[in-house]
């Protein structure tokens, strides 16, 4: 992805916090998700 970490962050705070979401947000959600686990791994830095 090609984000920045705060936008990445931030995303996923948003996702955690919608009640319902449409098919489509869910899969958005996932998948900043992924990404942040991804980067985690990569930089042992874990930051969502």
């Amino acid at each position: 992805m090609d984000i920045s970490d705060e936008e990445l962050v931030a995303r996923v705070s948003e996702c955690l916090s919608e009640g319902n979401k449409t098919p489509g947000m869910a899969v958005s959600c996932g998948n900043y998700q992924k990404e942040c686990k991804r980067r985690g791994k990569a930089t042992g830095n874990y930051i969502c």
